[in-house]
Formats: structure tokens, C-alpha cells, sequence
């Protein structure tokens, strides 16, 4: 944590005492400045002040002014900051991969995600591939093939390329959808039995709540 991280943000009650350490906390910056949204997060209620509309805080980890609306924190104007995550993948089971690139950004209520994944592992034949979205960032706007929000390819190693919209399948879960079919990729179009060395890639941009 830098010079200016906090770990809780001071509730002055009443008839007790005005330390010159609790003043330093709150004049440090005029902004209550966190290591992480976890820190952020413990840093209110209990003893310290109640959250409420209108906070502000500093994120040092990410670099970003963020501001409570009353029901959730928001990034204030464009952050620039990629941030790794390490996806889920399941095809009928869960399946061992190499996560060649996986990072997410967030502006405001907008959320780009870009993955590439090559597996080491098989999975169940004829399943459709689903990739994890970063913890908590879920789509707004529903789920299904309607719920279209990029692109996704399949790479059957030694057999073919194959392109697809990328669709918010189920709560977080990114599934991709065959161009000119309508059908689950690896499900059909193509139906096809996972194996190492198979290769999947998507690029999304959504609204989150």
C-alpha cells in the first residue's frame, strides 16, 4: 500500500476525542484512498462510516477514481488499465487449458474482455464450449443467442477455423454461436470431440449494471 492507503473510513461520534491520527487519515488526500476493492469494501460499516450515495474513493491497484451511486461503485471516466483474470472453460466437464491472454477492462457500465485459451485436455464430445466472464462483471440485457456481444473462433487443431458470434449463454458464461446456423459451437457447426491443442478466442464489449 502507498503513503495515502486506508484501511477504514473514521465515523466521528459525538463527545469522544479528535486524535491527530484520525485527521491525518481523512486530510491525507480529501479522497479515502484503498489498496483494492477489497480493502475498499471492509473499509465502510461497523465502526466506520455507513456507505452511502456519493462516496468517492481512490483505487491504488487499478488507478482509478471510483464513486458510489447508492447500489454499486462506478469508475470515473476511462481507467486505460487491463487487468489478467484466468477464465473458466467447460465442455461437458471442466477442462484444463493454457491461458495465452486473458484481460478485461471496465469504463463506467462498459466492459471489453479478450481471451485466448488453448486446451491441454479433452473434453466431452459434441458439448458446447463455454468460457467464464471476469468474477461480477455480468451482462445486463439477458441470456441466449439473442444476447449477442462479439466475436468468438474455434480452432480444430489440424481440421479447420471456425467463426462465430460471441453470446452471453448463461449468467457469465460466453458460448459461441455458428455463423449462418444458429447452432452451439462444438455442440454443431462444428460438432466435434475437444482435444489438446484445440484453440478458443473471443473479443466482447457489454453493458454491466
Amino acid at each position: 500500500m502507498g503513503a495515502n492507503a486506508q484501511t477504514t473510513v473514521p465515523d466521528f461520534v459525538a463527545d469522544t476525542v479528535l486524535t491527530a491520527a484520525k485527521l491525518d487519515i481523512s486530510a491525507a488526500t480529501g479522497v479515502p484512498v484503498f489498496a483494492t476493492t477489497v480493502t475498499r469494501d471492509a473499509a465502510f460499516g461497523g465502526a466506520n462510516k455507513v456507505l452511502a450515495e456519493g462516496q468517492t474513493c481512490y483505487l491504488e491497484d487499478a488507478n482509478v477514481v471510483q464513486y458510489y451511486d447508492g447500489a454499486a461503485w462506478a469508475t470515473v471516466g476511462p481507467s486505460g488499465a487491463w487487468t489478467a483474470y484466468t477464465p473458466t472453460l467447460v465442455i461437458g466437464v471442466t477442462v484444463a487449458k493454457t491461458v495465452n491472454y486473458a484481460k478485461y477492462s471496465q469504463v463506467g457500465k462498459t466492459v471489453f474482455v479478450q481471451v485466448r485459451l488453448t486446451t491441454t485436455a479433452s473434453g466431452t464430445a459434441n458439448s458446447v464450449v463455454q468460457v467464464g466472464l471476469p468474477s461480477g462483471l455480468n451482462p445486463v440485457g439477458g441470456t441466449g443467442p439473442a444476447a449477442v456481444i462479439g466475436s468468438f473462433i474455434l480452432v480444430d487443431n489440424g481440421v479447420g477455423h471456425f467463426t462465430g458470434a460471441a453470446m452471453h449463454e448463461s449468467t457469465g458464461i460466453v458460448a459461441g454461436l455458428a455463423y449462418n446456423s444458429g447452432n452451439y459451437m462444438g455442440a454443431s457447426a462444428p460438432q466435434m470431440t475437444v482435444v489438446s491443442g484445440d484453440f478458443f478466442g473471443f473479443s466482447v464489449m457489454y453493458e454491466v449494471a
